[in-house]
């Protein structure tokens, strides 16, 4: 856990260029040292229509869902390290990042056993 879920214009980055840009916000939030990194989800979503400023101007944000508790300062680092990982990867783009606390009595999660571990 957390949940990184990047949101951008989908003229921004193409197929190819996709897996680079998830890796880099993965590494972002792993080199915060506030989570494992095997607990780190990175997700995209490319949207088509848009209005920034009222124009059509390339943009990403990207939503940081993490488990509540944490410190304030916590939720800035990980908001500036996103977006500072950002920043070369799309320098023409309008940046955000927002951390949103997941309420757990609203959060359920499964993981499958490791292969290794079943009979």
């Amino acid at each position: 856990m957390p949940h990184l879920q990047l949101e951008y214009a989908e003229e921004l980055v193409g197929p190819e260029g996709l897996p680079g840009l998830l890796a880099v916000v993965h590494a972002a939030a792993r080199d915060t040292g506030l989570f494992v990194e095997s607990h780190i989800r990175v997700r995209a979503r490319p949207v088509a229509h848009y209005l920034v400023g009222g124009e059509r101007a390339p943009f990403a944000h990207v939503e940081l869902r993490i488990r509540a508790g944490r410190h304030s300062h916590h939720h800035r680092l990980l908001a500036d390290a996103v977006v500072a990982a950002l920043q070369p990867q799309l320098p023409t783009a309008a940046l955000s990042a927002e951390v949103v606390e997941i309420n757990d009595q609203g959060y359920t999660r499964h993981y499958p056993e490791p292969e290794e571990d079943r009979p």
